[in-house]
């Protein structure tokens, strides 16, 4: 919340600081159901990406395919910044279901694969990561381990 106040309020701060404020009003807006939060989210995101982190990308990946914009949910993601399992779990779902793309099963495997690669990396260093748990489950159902 305070790195958000410190970025609207034009004080001297460093870019990453717009995802922890992104993901503060994600949070709020998951608890409460309330869409004014949600934008705020999108709008920390959107410019923590145009301050060059890709992961502000792939965070609106995942709000814009939670809300069905599917067409932006694949515009953001094509941007992420590739050493996230967050992207790649959310771009492997566009390709299963067809959301946004062409339905492609093996391009989503291939997708949830590099979302598990990447993230048994992630998780090594940080602990178990939910991304990374749900693109491993993708590909059991899938029977593509």
């Amino acid at each position: 919340y305070y790195f958000g106040l410190a970025y609207d309020n034009d004080a001297d701060g460093q870019a990453w600081t717009l995802i922890l404020a992104g993901s503060y009003w994600e949070k709020r807006a998951e608890d409460s159901d309330d869409k004014n939060m949600l934008k705020r989210a999108v709008d920390y995101y959107q410019a923590a990406a145009d301050h060059g982190i890709g992961y502000g990308n792939e965070c609106l990946g995942k709000i814009f395919y939670d809300l069905g914009e599917y067409d932006k949910a694949y515009k953001s993601l094509l941007l992420m910044e590739e050493r996230n399992p967050l992207g790649y779990y959310y771009m492997g779902k566009l390709y299963e279901e067809g959301h946004g793309v062409e339905k492609n099963i093996q391009t989503a495997i291939d997708y949830y694969k590099k979302a598990v690669e990447v993230g048994s990396k992630h998780e090594e260093e940080y602990g178990e990561d939910r991304d990374t748990a749900l693109a491993r489950a993708r590909l059991k159902e899938l029977d593509a381990n």
